[in-house]
């Protein structure tokens, strides 16, 4: 990760980018149809759809004081459906983050 800013007002841009590994431990899935749901069912790891997952990731943010708030994406890498040709993970997220100074 990489901090730019200006050390007298505590407040730092941040870059980041990296690897990702990944485990599903759940969820359910929904299919849906011109708007409206056709089908609801928990996720269910066996035949056709793979736990494990890796990728690769990035995103900014901006730090001030103790307070982080970051933007991310992720880009998985693996086909997780052995029924579809290309089905990969794809995430964008926000974060808020309260950092603890020397707690330890």
């Amino acid at each position: 990760m990489w901090k730019i800013g200006n050390e007298e007002k505590n407040t730092k841009f941040l870059l980041f980018g990296g690897g990702y590994v990944a485990c599903g431990i759940g969820g359910k899935t929904r299919e849906r149809e011109n708007g409206s749901v056709q089908s609801e069912y928990s996720i269910r790891y066996n035949y056709d759809l793979q736990r494990f997952d890796y990728g690769v990731q990035g995103g900014v943010g901006v730090q001030f004081d103790y307070f982080q708030l970051t933007a991310f994406y992720q880009q998985g890498l693996t086909n997780v459906s052995d029924m579809a040709t290309n089905a990969k993970n794809q995430t964008f997220g926000i974060s808020f983050s309260y950092l603890f100074d020397n707690i330890f």
